[in-house]
């Protein structure tokens, strides 16, 4: 782990010296190092990705950065023991809040310049 030199797809703006700016560590970082703390966490974000990709048309899934993100998070709760996965995906069940799927409204749109 090595906060002051993020890849640069994590930080584009990182300057040279300072910490990462992002902390987007689990986006997908060389430098990242994930502990016990932030499993739970992970588990969250696996199950909302599992809930995403079952509810989403398989060509949007395959052409979004999802299915990567997934891998990747489970690549990482896979470092784990057994144990400590069943226990952060429970917590995880416990604290998930439901995917809400919403399309930007026209006004929105049209506020940030978008057809």
């Amino acid at each position: 782990m090595n906060p002051y030199a993020p890849d640069a797809f994590v930080d584009p703006s990182h300057k040279a010296g300072r910490p990462c700016g992002t902390q987007a560590c689990l986006s997908g970082c060389s430098k990242a190092f994930a502990t016990i703390d932030a499993l739970e966490f992970i588990a969250r974000r696996i199950l909302e990705l599992r809930g995403i990709r079952d509810t989403m048309p398989l060509f949007a899934w395959t052409e979004s950065e999802h299915p990567h993100d997934l891998e990747f998070l489970e690549a990482i709760a896979e470092q784990f023991s057994a144990e400590n996965q069943r226990r952060a995906f429970a917590l995880a069940l416990e604290n998930c809040a439901p995917v809400i799927y919403t399309v930007p409204s026209r006004l929105a749109k049209s506020a940030t310049g978008a057809n």
